[in-house]
């Protein structure tokens, strides 16, 4: 049969396929001819494919309209290596040879790739398919094997330092690497079903479940047990899940913000408790050790160790119409709505306008301006000095 496949672009393309096929057939020979990476085939009508259906079951007819979403190339870093996932779903991987830099043996299995996910010494993606493929450190979560007959139909995975956890479609979550890290999920297994949301800090995780009930595992001191209090405050009632390197912070759709872990993590909300309960929140965004929340009227509230910009106070009055957070390991930058710069924490930025976007890596910024033009800042080994290029 015959069907079309279109970019927004308006480039398109008539494909020949077996009736038999399936959604991911099409997408990776669509791939191949138009020689470009795609994320998604959408119908006519806005339906979204499922990659595993068969073409009948997608609703595809003879000459049918299919609309394909490209695939932005991605980098992601684990503590010494780094991965490129092209658009065209190959990886590329470099680095520290026993910190996932080698991928290697695992070469064969990395073709289109949806998503990487990093722990400190290991890797983990996430195939068209749903399967999973890890490389890495194994005491890291480099080695998935014993437990790779349950990752099927993957959606999600989070990662502690030495962990992974990995969400099915059916809810269920499977986990592997360091124990006491967040590997061993067996004290709560019972619990992990229907699972809509799920985070990690550096050595726990926690996930909840459709009817809003909240479960942690993983080591007590990285927000692995939350108190009784908490999680009867939180039941039913969470929207987002953020998470610094040792608390999590989670957000009801009341705008109600609630933290457990280690308080000098932002595990406790002290004084930004007053503040908070007299504001909704649209948004968390978290540094190693500290967390900010951008508010709906656009204000900002900080909380945890000064150090990582848990203290916005010397710029407090410039935290107006704010639009967007990035955070480094220790430090926080804000993106007016005029297009201001404005930073707190371990960071310095003076006059930095017409902004239109700021990302951030581990240890430095980069901004986007109006004019096209790039500006960086932070530490150099991460990105702080873009002078060379």
């Amino acid at each position: 049969m015959k069907l079309e496949v279109m970019l927004m672009s308006g480039q398109s393309m008539a494909l020949d396929v077996k009736e038999d096929a399936l959604v991911r057939d099409l997408k990776h020979q669509a791939q191949q001819e138009l020689r470009q990476g795609i994320s998604h085939l959408v119908r006519a009508d806005g339906e979204l494919l499922c990659s595993t259906s068969t073409l009948a079951e997608a609703g595809l007819e003879e000459h049918a309209p299919v609309m394909a979403t490209l695939s932005r190339a991605k980098l992601v870093s684990s503590r010494r290596s780094v991965a490129f996932a092209q658009g065209d779903g190959r990886v590329v991987t470099w680095g520290a040879f026993h910190s996932g830099g080698d991928s290697e043996y695992v070469q064969e299995e990395l073709q289109n790739v949806r998503e990487i996910v990093a722990s400190g010494d290991a890797f983990a993606a996430i195939l068209d398919d749903g399967r999973v493929t890890t490389w890495g450190k194994p005491e890291a979560g480099g080695d998935c094997s014993a437990v790779q007959s349950e990752l099927f139909e993957v959606e999600s995975i989070a990662a502690t330092s030495t962990a992974f956890a990995a969400r099915r479609a059916d809810g269920h979550v499977v986990c592997w690497g360091d124990a006491e890290e967040g590997g061993d999920s067996q004290r709560v297994q019972a619990q992990l079903y229907d699972i809509q949301l799920l985070s990690a800090s550096a050595k726990a995780f926690a996930a909840v479940r459709g009817d809003g009930q909240l479960i942690t595992w993983g080591h007590p001191s990285s927000g692995g047990w939350a108190p009784p209090t908490v999680v009867k405050t939180l039941h039913g009632q969470v929207k987002e899940i953020a998470a610094s390197e040792n608390a999590f912070v989670a957000i009801c759709p009341s705008g109600r913000v609630v933290a457990w872990g280690d308080p000098d993590s932002g595990g406790d909300l002290g004084g930004a408790a007053t503040q908070l309960a007299a504001a909704r929140v649209r948004a968390i965004t978290a540094t190693d050790h500290a967390f900010a929340a951008l508010l709906m009227d656009g204000g900002v509230v900080a909380w945890g160790h000064s150090y990582s910009g848990g203290d916005c106070k010397s710029v407090q009055k410039k935290l107006y119409n704010i639009s967007q957070i990035s955070a480094s390991m220790n430090s926080f930058v804000a993106l007016r709505k005029d297009g201001v710069v404005v930073a707190w924490g371990n960071t310095e930025v003076s006059d930095l306008r017409d902004v239109v976007e700021v990302s951030a890596s581990s240890g430095a910024f980069a901004a986007l301006k109006s004019d096209g033009s790039v500006v960086t800042w932070g530490t150099e080994l991460y990105g702080g000095n873009s002078c060379p290029v």
